[in-house]
């Protein structure tokens, strides 16, 4: 595979629970870095998730991959005092 960002793509993630697919995406994103992922593990993705938020960024505008109908960006997690109120307690 070319170098630059890769992609990898978790087939069949319907017919994983959620340990699977988080198993599968740790053996995707293991290979990747190792480069050894296979041509067909990098296409047929319908959707797409990015994290910039690793880097601190709370807004990003994420770039949808070829052939792919969305993606989901997820921003940095930052603490905030936030009032909460109960409509059952008035």
């Amino acid at each position: 595979l070319n170098p630059g960002l890769i992609v990898p793509v978790v087939h069949d993630a319907d017919h994983l629970g959620l340990v699977g697919i988080g198993n599968k995406i740790v053996d995707l994103a293991t290979r990747a870095r190792e480069r050894k992922l296979m041509p067909d593990e990098i296409q047929g993705a319908t959707f797409s998730i990015t994290n910039p938020g690793v880097l601190g960024t709370m807004v990003g505008m994420p770039v949808i991959p070829k052939g792919t109908s969305a993606i989901l960006g997820t921003g940095a997690i930052e603490k905030r005092v936030v009032v909460v109120t109960d409509p059952n307690t008035g």
